[in-house]
């Protein structure tokens, strides 16, 4: 009975988040590049058909920007009734989230235990992604932009997953190939393609993470298997591709004629600049977090509190390395932080279920009668009823003032006749 409580409990979570952004999704107006996207780039005629979309794709890879793969579920979505994508959006931001529970799911407890370290997590992860996410409406349920960076995202998670498993949990799949298991290698090639043909920063930071994957295997002489073989040479070409789209060029050679001006010197200075004061304007306190998270656990007297050597800092590099990678962009907008802020919480749901398996693994299973269970449940709700509380006042306000809801973490003075163009996105003018 306690364990269809439990499943119960993490279902009912599941369900609220989704029908929070599916319908702020479904409530969230068309934008100006949804009028644009609704149209053929081959003809310019209305999207009425998929066999439109190919054509349309095509040209915007040759004239406009790599993203083919959003681009072709962005003209797919438009065409589609709204509800298709409002229930679409819902079903990704929870898997999304589940996926990155997932990297903090441990294979030394029982089911039951399992269960609930894995409720209390995907419940604080909810609501640390929903507090500190940069430019919300943007990356989240705005359909042009919820399918270029959280979907994509998505997929990079999914994979990255995959790999980060693959290293911490050897059980899983150093078991050899059989002959049916030809269909993982053509799953693992397609699925490394779409990722690296994702976006720009998160694709090369997965990179990154496949390279540091390839490493850590040879350096302890464990064999990589050919599907994951196949999965890093597909996302380097899926990358390619997106790098080296000739609509890319395009899109570059306009910008930044018409914004930058100066030595290449200290244009990258710049934008290394201007990616550090963003990167601490709004990532900075959930970083803090995790830090003082990790200082917690690492200092516990518990035996299991995670003394060990963690993969928790590595996160907080890769989220670095995210967000210097536009240095070589000269475009850059509150959105991409969105990313870093997701490999963040992977370090948060992984420490927190530290915490909760060093009480979860003292042999007392009954951990509902743990002191502190029952204030985690009541912080959960509360912080629950007051996402009710801004979706109901942000859609009131959003309404009376012909808008669309949208949330932010402010930590600076607003004023935007003295914060307009601090740090412009596409470098320095004139």
């Amino acid at each position: 009975m306690k364990k269809k409580i439990k499943n119960k409990s993490l279902i009912v979570i599941n369900l609220f988040w989704f029908a929070v952004i599916a319908f702020l999704s479904y409530r969230m107006p068309m934008m100006v590049d949804d009028y644009v996207h609704i149209n053929s780039f081959a003809t310019g005629d209305r999207i009425t058909s998929i066999s439109m979309i190919p054509d349309s794709v095509a040209t915007y890879y040759m004239t406009w920007g790599g993203r083919a793969l959003s681009m072709f579920f962005i003209q797919l979505m438009l065409m589609l009734p709204r509800w298709v994508y409002a229930i679409l959006n819902g079903v990704v931001y929870v898997l999304m989230v589940n996926v990155i529970s997932g990297y903090s799911d441990g294979r030394s407890e029982g089911k039951s235990q399992a269960l609930i370290g894995n409720t209390v997590t995907v419940s604080l992860l909810y609501l640390f992604i929903w507090f500190f996410m940069p430019d919300f409406a943007e990356v989240t349920i705005w359909l042009t932009g919820s399918i270029t960076y959280l979907w994509t995202t998505t997929l990079i998670l999914i994979i990255g997953g995959i790999y980060y498993r693959d290293y911490f949990f050897p059980g899983d799949s150093e078991e050899q190939l059989r002959t049916g298991d030809i269909l993982r290698v053509a799953g693992m090639i397609i699925l490394g393609f779409c990722a690296g043909l994702s976006n720009e920063s998160g694709a090369c930071t997965l990179i990154c993470a496949l390279v540091l994957y390839v490493f850590m295997m040879i350096r302890n002489g464990r064999k990589i298997l050919i599907d994951r073989v196949a999965g890093i040479i597909s996302c380097i070409a899926g990358t390619a591709v997106l790098i080296l789209a000739p609509g890319n060029r395009v899109r570059s050679a306009s910008v930044v004629s018409e914004s930058e001006h100066g030595s290449l010197i200290s244009i990258l200075f710049f934008r290394f600049a201007r990616e550090n004061f963003y990167f601490l304007l709004y990532l900075l306190v959930p970083l803090v977090i995790c830090v003082a998270l990790y200082l917690l656990t690492r200092s516990s007297d518990k035996p299991d509190s995670g003394k060990k050597s963690s993969p928790v800092p590595v996160f907080w590099v890769l989220a670095l390395i995210s967000i210097y990678v536009l240095t070589f962009s000269s475009g850059f907008a509150d959105r991409v932080l969105q990313f870093p802020l997701l490999l963040i919480a992977v370090s948060f749901g992984i420490l927190i279920r530290g915490i909760v398996g060093v009480y979860i693994g003292t042999g007392d299973t009954d951990i509902q009668g743990k002191p502190w269970y029952r204030p985690i449940r009541c912080l959960i709700a509360g912080l629950m009823l007051t996402v009710l509380v801004e979706i109901v006042a942000g859609s009131l306000y959003a309404k009376q003032s012909d808008s669309y809801f949208d949330r932010h973490m402010y930590y600076h003075h607003l004023d935007s006749d003295s914060t307009s163009g601090l740090l412009p996105g596409n470098g320095m003018t004139d």
